[in-house]
């Protein structure tokens, strides 16, 4: 059986909080890097034997307290960066409340359509996140992997292994540094924690 945890990037600078930061290689706010730290403390102890992570700065920020405490090497893939918010890249909720007079909350609606000028699409997305995704548990059968991402990406990959449209996940909270984790075996995939938070709900334990 496969555990696979789902890792979602510390609270970033806080100029960049309720923004479409997509693309934009930002680092972590002090509080996300303990944040950072406590999950990796919960870390330590789920036996895990891969560890893969988006290129970006605010992701390889949050997994080096967990290269401190276990002597994994990441392997870093392009594939698993943040999805592309085209025009919306930068600004805030508001401001495309009032440029584009659309829900902001609303977003996965929005890339569904096809409506956001220059971001990718649930096609573009799928075609990028899938290939790398099944790479990662092919190569890795068994074992327990971390996968540390953005939200958008776990949802994706949520999607992906529940059968679930990408646009329905919208209404799922991702956390930061939120873990999140499904297993696979024979039987199929099964979903046993959603939107954990270490450092806001305690440490001990393997869940």
């Amino acid at each position: 059986m496969n555990e696979i945890y789902l890792i979602r990037h510390g609270e970033v600078e806080e100029k960049y909080h309720r923004v479409f930061a997509g693309r934009t290689d930002i680092g972590l706010s002090e509080n996300g890097k303990k944040q950072a730290a406590v999950t990796a403390e919960f870390l330590r102890n789920q036996s895990i034997i891969k560890v893969y992570g988006s290129t970006m700065k605010r992701v390889r920020q949050t997994i080096e307290p967990f290269e401190k405490l276990a002597p994994i090497k990441p392997v870093f893939l392009d594939e698993l960066v943040e999805l592309d918010f085209g025009e919306w890249t930068g600004l805030s909720f508001e401001d495309v409340e009032q440029r584009y007079g659309v829900d902001a909350h609303k977003w996965l609606e929005q890339i569904e359509a096809g409506a956001i000028p220059g971001a990718e699409t649930v096609e573009r997305l799928m075609r990028r996140v899938e290939p790398a995704l099944s790479r990662i548990l092919i190569e890795d059968v068994p074992g327990n992997i971390a996968i540390f991402c953005h939200g958008g990406i776990i949802r994706v990959i949520l999607s992906i292994m529940l059968e679930i449209p990408l646009v329905k996940l919208g209404k799922i909270s991702i956390g930061y540094c939120s873990v999140n984790k499904f297993c696979v075996n024979e039987e199929g995939v099964s979903l046993r924690l959603l939107n954990y938070l270490p450092w806001k709900n305690g440490t001990l334990g393997i869940v």
